[in-house]
């Protein structure tokens, strides 16, 4: 792979990084904070305020937003040792990534037990999904 197209992958994955991050937060804040209605509520099967009052919300009393925030904030810096250092934090990235669609696999998988979709999660699943994308594409350079 092009060196200059390897960078910019890597950027494009601070910039989902980024937008996941902010997204977690968000939830986070409807979860600590909860409103009669979240922006992310648009009907009774599309919303995040359902889904996060769900007892699948939590693992071990710990809100999956956080967690989620938690998995943004150390792709961020295995992104940037990457992007600064090269070698082995490639390897990093990629695996990090596999932890994240593990998780997304799961929580899809809620959403479909529930028969509930939280228009927000979506958008950190499509965000860890494209990341797992770019984090093979680099890796396989």
């Amino acid at each position: 792979m092009n060196p200059n197209r390897k960078k910019r992958f890597q950027e494009l994955i601070f910039i989902l990084g980024v937008i996941g991050l902010l997204t977690s937060l968000y939830l986070t804040y409807i979860h600590y904070f909860p409103a009669e209605s979240a922006i992310c509520d648009l009907g009774e099967t599309v919303t995040c305020s359902s889904v996060d009052k769900n007892s699948y919300s939590t693992i071990f009393k710990v809100p999956v937003a956080v967690l989620g925030a938690i998995w943004f904030v150390v792709l961020l810096l295995l992104n940037g040792m990457a992007y600064r250092k090269d070698g082995p934090w490639r390897r990093e990235v990629l695996a990090w990534s596999i932890i994240g669609i593990l998780s997304v696999v799961y929580f899809i998988g809620i959403e479909i037990l529930i028969k509930t979709v939280c228009p927000f999660c979506t958008l950190v699943h499509l965000v860890v999904i494209i990341t797992l994308i770019l984090s093979t594409l680099i890796y396989k350079q």
